[in-house]
């Protein structure tokens, strides 16, 4: 940490002395970049530059300053007086300050409605047992729509669920809700297009292959052409539809990377471009039936053959896909741990540092309940436990306590280990 950039500022001057402050931020000289915001917030306090400071201190690991800052921020620029932003400020600050037993509910859900599914995928290891939620998880969800600011809708295949059109429409009257769906997009038709258009959704479609053939052997029971015909509505409906909430529709290519599909990637950026996709997701293949895991071949050689294969390739991807305006969200493990190893090295530290304990509660497709889906350790299940129970249950404190010791925890997965999962970093506002 640099503590000697020189500014040239009139320390009298609330906005120059603001912009020295950032300035310091750029050159990584957090101890006069704090010194400087802290100046132009005496001459004259700005929403900006609060926030600026909050993240600044978050950063530099002075939670505690942190979280006063940031209530000093919302007395002076409240954000709202809604549950929603009530709940949210207190989750943030029971984040910052280190709680294990809190008081705010879950501002994300990630939540399967049903097993069922109209495909039978051949890496899918949930397909042997079929069930749908239990009416007082429903009821419970219901209730938690108030608070939250994520949640995301996957199965099976959620279009199958008898509760999801009406829990649907009940989360797209909360304007917070940021919606997301997973689908395999084969039961999309022209009306639930529509109606997902115009809530402005995000969509996650699997897609592991842009072959028929391919296609069709991973999503047997699929018909390619049943997709293309769908992706083609919704691109068509997302040009039509020009509303201020349809502009946060954002649709995303999900593509899992396994031992059938691994060598056709390349493919993948000229289909994202034909059916306006958004973004690209190269995903492992986790929790799920290992005889297509690209990672695990026969010999140690071939698996490190294939991730040399994917290290060359995925970037390339990448700089392909960008010149598109696609992003590409690359969480393939490239480490020694998916060569061979069965030891992991101790990666955690405050920029993998994973506040779902805090945040989250996910139903997995097997009706287990852990904090995100990478999640290696059920805290429940939704036959026997409400998320109610479980949000401050013996299990989910032992998650948070053991996080903010830096301590590698059994129940973390070397996806995240890995540094695959960045977007896990706190969100202050």
């Amino acid at each position: 940490m640099k503590n000697d950039t020189v500014i040239l500022c009139n320390p009298n001057d609330a906005a120059d002395c603001a912009r020295a402050g950032r300035v310091c931020l750029q050159k990584n000289d957090e101890v006069n970049a704090k010194k400087y915001l802290k100046r132009s917030l005496k001459l004259k306090e700005d929403l900006s530059v609060y926030e600026d400071l909050i993240r600044l201190y978050y950063k530099s690991g002075e939670y505690e300053k942190a979280a006063r800052t940031l209530m000093a921020c919302e007395q002076k620029y409240p954000q709202g007086k809604t549950v929603f932003h009530k709940n949210k400020l207190l989750n943030t600050i029971e984040i910052l300050r280190g709680k294990i037993k809190i008081l705010s509910k879950p501002t994300s859900l990630r939540i399967p409605l049903t097993s069922r599914c109209n495909i039978d995928c051949i890496m899918c290891g949930y397909n042997n047992k079929v069930w749908d939620m239990p009416e007082p998880r429903v009821r419970e969800i219901s209730q938690l729509l108030p608070y939250l600011k994520h949640i995301q809708w996957y199965g099976g295949e959620v279009f199958l669920s008898k509760y999801f059109k009406d829990l649907f429409e009940q989360a797209s009257r909360y304007p917070y809700i940021n919606q997301r769906i997973d689908t395999n997009g084969l039961l999309l038709n022209e009306k639930w297009i529509e109606m997902l258009v115009s809530a402005g959704v995000g969509l996650d479609i699997s897609i592991d292959s842009t072959k028929k053939d391919t296609y069709e052997y991973i999503r047997a029971g699929g018909k390619f052409e049943t997709l293309v015909r769908n992706l083609s509505l919704l691109k068509a409906c997302r040009e039509r539809i020009r509303t201020e909430r349809s502009r946060n529709t954002h649709v995303s290519m999900s593509y899992i990377v396994m031992k059938s599909n691994y060598r056709e990637m390349e493919t993948i950026v000229d289909f994202a471009r034909k059916y306006g996709f958004d973004n690209i997701q190269l995903n492992p293949l986790l929790r799920c039936n290992g005889k297509e895991d690209a990672y695990k071949r026969e010999t140690v050689e071939d698996s490190r053959d294939i991730v040399e294969y994917l290290k060359m390739t995925v970037p390339e991807i990448a700089k392909e896909a960008g010149k598109y305006g696609v992003s590409v969200l690359d969480r393939l493990p490239y480490g020694k741990e998916m060569q061979g190893s069965t030891k992991l090295e101790n990666n955690l530290n405050e920029k993998t540092l994973c506040h779902m304990p805090w945040k989250q509660l996910c139903i997995n497709p097997d009706g287990t309940i852990t904090p995100h889906c990478y999640c290696t350790m059920p805290l429940g299940d939704v036959w026997n436990n409400s998320l109610n129970q479980l949000w401050n249950s013996t299990m989910l404190r032992n998650y948070r306590k053991l996080l903010l010791r830096g301590v590698n925890p059994l129940f973390c997965s070397q996806v995240c280990l890995t540094n695959k999962m960045k977007y896990l970093e706190v969100d202050l506002f």
